[in-house]
């Protein structure tokens, strides 16, 4: 008998209107003794603050028409909250420009950087004023309370207001190439950008003509000093914020090993061609595509090169010939060995990201957008995976995983928000280098957790991958004495992490995939060899066919050899539920799990593995297929998440599955364990900006969430408990304040909640889950819903949920049980 197919289920949806719970938040704003006081003291900076701005002007900024506003910095008191979303009034023209905060976060002091022009700068004062005049007669406060009393200071805004990386990236000596980010509104982004290019040619300012747009937001690049942004600063109306320009970083050469070329040939009679309508499209340093084994994979105009002044798309760095090897046949060295026929099922092509000199700056984010759109133009009817495992370190003060030009750019290209073309990319979480275990002395898994996840990894829509190792044999006559650095099962030493972000920003990596392990001597001096690493293609094959390679560019290699392999054998799912499926596969073993979660019933203890390993090593076998007692169930639905009603914009739409169990079958397992893993996929659109580092739900335009009825709760109380529509409908139903039974889930509510992927598991017996078969899926906030400027209020936002039920039970037919209650005859795949 073949493998058994994963089941798309149909006909599951009951969809209601829905409101949110409403939930009392207690706010934090300073207490002052005198209204008329404060309010007074704050017109007077104000007043200081505008002449301040218009007495520092150059020669040059004097010949040219300088703004017609002013940038002022408005800050709260330490450890206190600022009312940052009442400092904007976009109708007006006044614009919060980013938000930082300063300090330790008990002290904390956040900073708005807002542009008021001087044709309105009187609606600005008049909340001032208003509040300085004191309590009105039947009041029991002044006007405007909470925002005026929250503002501690105000002051002119300086070049390091809008500089929102590291204080160490900033240009002080000499130029650099940054990223000047602007504000915009729908209709104005030709207006503004053109006036901005103009201004910088007047300034002597090297600019790309690439640029970047986003909801609010175009991002450009500039060669700019630390006086040259002190001019735009002087002269531009529509800045937000300044940033360095990313700077890849993140390749290595594998070492190289002799292997027999009959190995290659006997691959090759072995090989047979199935389908290449699915391709893996590899963003790196090329390809040398006539490398026999590659030479299969690779078709008519697919090897591209993104920049003219690249001679060719071929490979000179070895990188991108490696990940080709990988990308192509999953494990080489398997493929090699076995004897058995393989299947090629997928095509690659290759667009060459990184040149062999020095490359020139770029705009990233534009530069990976230009890169996918020549792969689909060459080639517009393959559906392909796009794998990127060039990464720069953060630039960002607090490293945390916030947005960048860079990843929001790919977060905006999955997406579709410009085409409407969903994309699956695959990109590499970032290395460890050896420099960090030598140099620095840091230990394992130590530098692992120091080392965030690199730029563009942290977007919300790709996958990100980290490394693991099986890799144990120490082969090399330099390594005597040598150890593996970690066992078997565990994060590889090269795999980067998301251990230090704030709890807001996604969980990455999701899946981990081999990336080979290192050694160490009594020293405590770290080092690898081959066969710690990972065997595939050499760049120059008429010296050597293969050599090794490893960390997380292998293991992305191989997420993106997966991903394709499910992508033909499902082609009709979305990229939404590939993504999915990888981490419904992924599991941890008991040394991973133990290492980096000491206690699995803290939730605490669970978010430190989650940071550090994601949700575990993927499996394609699990991906692509059920068995008897482990069931892979999909859907994927569109849901509405926000509505216009009465001119305020609400939520929309709220979904509940009912899961096809076989209930009584279930009720006989009786007290045999069961799994249920339920992992939710989504691509918002990305509205990046340091305007609300705070609000999470300033980037995403909308946020998705799910939850499971409890055992013995009914679809009507389920429906009553999660739904605040429902409750302002219905007084006549009876129920007790009942809540999600967070304690029954590893994850848990709070920790499942972040960026656009949600996954969780339950384990009970299976009496307990026969009573557990109905799935709420139901929006949070976003953009699309508080920018209603942008009218994107009724847009649609689709979704792919994938149930896992599984038992340890080798007896259990959970996979029959569930086919005939939905009447299907049972899917079996099996291949040629």
């Amino acid at each position: 008998m073949g493998d058994l197919l994963n089941l798309f289920l149909d006909n599951t949806l009951t969809e209601s209107a829905y409101k949110s719970k409403q939930i009392k938040v207690t706010h934090h704003y300073p207490v002052r003794e005198s209204a008329e006081q404060h309010g007074m003291r704050l017109l007077s900076e104000y007043a200081e603050a505008k002449r301040d701005s218009h007495s520092i002007t150059s020669d040059q900024v004097a010949a040219i028409k300088a703004k017609e506003g002013c940038y002022f910095d408005i800050s709260g008191l330490a450890g206190q909250e600022l009312l940052v979303k009442s400092l904007e009034s976009v109708s007006s023209g006044i614009r919060i420009c980013n938000v930082h905060a300063t300090g330790e976060k008990a002290d904390e002091e956040v900073i708005a950087t807002v542009y008021v022009p001087d044709s309105k700068e009187h609606i600005f004062l008049k909340k001032i004023e208003d509040y300085a005049k004191g309590i009105p007669e039947g009041k029991t406060k002044p006007a405007h309370d909470d925002l005026v009393r929250s503002i501690e200071k105000i002051r002119m805004s300086v070049v390091q207001s809008l500089w929102t990386d590291s204080k160490a990236y900033f240009p002080t000596t000499g130029a650099a190439w940054c990223e000047i980010w602007l504000r915009t509104t729908v209709g104005h982004i030709a207006e503004v950008k053109n006036q901005f290019f103009i201004l910088c040619n007047k300034l002597d300012i090297p600019i790309k003509d690439e640029f970047l747009t986003f909801p609010d937001r175009i991002v450009c690049a500039a060669y700019v000093s630390g006086e040259d942004l002190s001019k735009l600063l002087q002269l531009s109306d529509c800045l937000a914020e300044f940033r360095r320009l990313a700077e890849p970083n993140s390749f290595f050469t594998g070492l190289e090993t002799s292997e027999q070329k009959e190995w290659a040939e006997d691959l090759l009679a072995r090989i047979k061609p199935i389908n290449q309508d699915v391709a893996v499209c590899i963003l790196d340093t090329g390809v040398n595509n006539e490398h026999p084994l590659l030479r299969p994979f690779y078709g008519n105009d697919s090897v591209h090169k993104v920049r003219d002044y690249m001679a060719s798309g071929a490979d000179m760095n070895g990188h991108g010939t490696q990940m080709a090897g990988i990308a192509g046949y999953g494990d080489l060295k398997k493929c090699l060995e076995s004897g058995e026929d393989v299947f090629l099922n997928h095509s690659l092509e290759s667009v060459k990201l990184i040149g062999s000199k020095e490359n020139e700056p770029e705009l990233y984010g534009e530069y990976t957008k230009q890169a996918v759109s020549i792969a689909e133009i060459s080639n517009p009817e393959k559906t392909r995976v796009v794998c990127l495992a060039v990464t720069a370190e953060s630039t960002s003060e607090n490293k945390d995983g916030r947005p960048s030009s860079w990843s929001a750019a790919i977060d905006s290209l999955a997406s579709g928000a410009d085409d409407g073309i969903k994309r699956l990319f695959l990109i590499s979480s970032g290395n460890v280098q050896l420099s960090e275990y030598n140099a620095d002395k840091q230990s394992y898994p130590d530098a692992c957790i120091l080392h965030q996840v690199e730029d563009p990894a942290q977007a919300w829509n790709v996958l990100t991958v980290g490394a693991f190792t099986d890799r144990l044999v120490i082969d090399s006559p330099y390594l005597e004495g040598y150890q593996p650095i970690t066992d078997a099962g565990t994060l590889s030493p090269f795999s980067s992490t998301s251990r230090l972000w704030r709890s807001k920003w996604p969980i990455k990596p999701e899946i981990l995939c081999e990336g080979g392990n290192a050694a160490k001597n009594d020293d405590g001096t770290v080092d690898t060899c081959d066969n710690l690493s990972v065997l595939t293609t050499h760049h120059r094959p008429t010296q050597k066919l293969f050599t090794t390679t490893n960390a997380t560019s292998a293991a992305v290699a191989n997420a993106s050899w997966m991903a394709a392999e499910i992508t033909e054998k499902y082609p009709d799912c979305w990229p939404e539920t590939v993504r999915a499926l990888l981490i419904a596969s992924a599991r941890w073993p008991e040394k991973m799990f133990k290492m980096f979660c000491r206690d699995e019933h803290k939730k605490k203890e669970v978010q430190k593995l989650l940071r550090s390993c994601g949700y575990g090593i993927a499996d394609l076998k699990r991906a692509e297929y059920c068995a008897e007692s482990s069931v892979n169930m999909i859907i994927e639905a569109e849901l509405q998440p926000f509505q216009m009603r009465n001119g305020y914009c609400g939520f929309g739409q709220m979904h509940i599955h009912q899961l096809p169990w076989p209930t009584e079958y279930l009720l006989d397992m009786g007290e045999a364990e069961v799994e249920l893993k339920v992992v939710l996929s989504y691509f918002i659109e990305p509205g990046p900006g340091e305007i609300g580092f705070n609000d999470r739900y300033r980037y995403p335009s909308c946020g998705l969430r799910f939850d499971v009825n409890n055992v013995g709760e009914s679809k009507e109380h389920f429906e009553y408990r999660i739904n605040q529509q429902m409750r302002d409908d219905r007084d006549d139903i009876e129920t007790d304040a009942v809540t999600n039974d967070n304690d029954r889930w590893l994850i848990g509510v709070n920790g499942r909640s972040s960026g656009s992927l949600h996954c969780d598991i339950w384990k009970g017996t299976a009496a307990e889950l026969s009573e557990s078969n109905l799935i709420a899926v139901y929006p949070t906030s976003g953009w699309w819903r508080t920018r209603s400027y942008l009218k994107r209020q009724s847009s649609k936002i689709r979704y792919s949920l994938v149930v896992t039920l599984s038992t340890p039970s080798v007896e259990a037919q959970l996979y029959t049980e569930i086919t005939n209650k939905i009447s299907i005859p049972i899917p079996i795949e099996n291949r040629k």
